[in-house]
């Protein structure tokens, strides 16, 4: 029960994200196209699925196998796998780059405390900060 075209079968007309192999198999030519993006497209088929089909549908119960595979593919890449739940959440790919980034900024924000220590780390972010300062003076 594999469909040549998502866009033409009527249970998948109320689907918000509109991805099937069919859609992964084009941007797989794109090198731009990387694990966020592949990721994110198996969490949508099988939102897709899972939401367009009622449960006892085959294709509902594909959906449930292809699921546990890709949790079993993704057991060893954490990051991958805390991705794929977002978006199967129904988290936006933008708040989760959000998040991303303040997990950044709280990582550079603390490496210098890690590797300096406490005591020393303040007194390299008051540097930093009064070269920053004098930084903005020469701009004037």
């Amino acid at each position: 029960m594999f469909f040549e075209n998502i866009a033409e079968v009527e249970a998948y007309s109320k689907v918000q994200n509109k991805v099937d192999f069919s859609t992964i198999q084009v941007m797989m030519q794109e090198p731009e196209y990387i694990w966020k993006g592949f990721i994110r497209d198996l969490a949508f088929i099988v939102n897709n699925a899972m939401s367009a089909f009622d449960e006892n549908h085959k294709v509902h119960k594909a959906a449930i196998k292809l699921e546990e595979r890709i949790r079993v593919l993704l057991s060893n890449l954490p990051i991958m796998k805390e991705r794929y739940q977002k978006i199967r959440d129904g988290e936006s790919e933008k708040e989760i780059e959000r998040e991303e980034e303040l997990q950044k900024e709280v990582i550079i924000e603390t490496v210098p405390e890690v590797i300096l220590g406490k005591d020393e780390a303040a007194d390299f972010n008051d540097e930093e900060a009064e070269e920053d300062n004098h930084d903005d003076d020469d701009e004037v």
